[in-house]
């Protein structure tokens, strides 16, 4: 894992100065969904920039690293192949697909609870609703503590 790259997002994501007019961690705009995700917002555009998510965030933090494509946050890999979305934020934070879903990727919860909070303690994920400051949070606990499970 890369920490640092982590708490380098995390900090921004709390410095309130985004890129995106919106954070909007419902927001999954990606033309490359080998995963099954679907674009839950189509910009007039045709890319990235008005409502976005953490990983949205990244071609802002890290400009020499990820670019906007055409509805996807994109970068390189090791070997120079272009890689977008979930696949460049598990490369460049050094993290696996179950970690980047635990850190990036805002769900319903589904548990037998009632709660409607921004983070359901019984099933243990960040509501689709979560801020940019829950994220931010999610992000440093997990550099800290190394668990999905906090």
């Amino acid at each position: 894992m890369n920490k640092e790259r982590l708490l380098q997002l995390a900090t921004h994501l709390k410095s309130g100065v985004l890129g995106h007019k919106v954070f909007d961690f419902n927001v999954i705009n990606c033309s490359h969904n080998d995963r099954g995700l679907v674009s839950a917002l189509m910009p007039v555009s045709g890319v990235c920039g008005t409502n976005g998510c953490a990983i949205g965030e990244m071609p802002i933090v890290f400009p020499e690293h990820a670019f906007f494509g055409d509805m996807s946050v994109s970068g390189k890999n090791d070997d120079g192949d272009l890689i977008h979305d979930f696949e460049f934020a598990e490369h460049f934070f050094d993290i696996t697909e179950e970690e980047s879903s635990f850190l990036f990727l805002g769900r319903d919860c589904d548990c037998e609870s009632d709660q409607t909070c921004m983070h359901c303690e019984e099933c243990n994920r960040l509501s689709r609703h979560a801020s940019k400051e829950e994220v931010a949070a999610r992000i440093e606990a997990f550099c800290v503590t190394e668990k999905m499970y906090i």
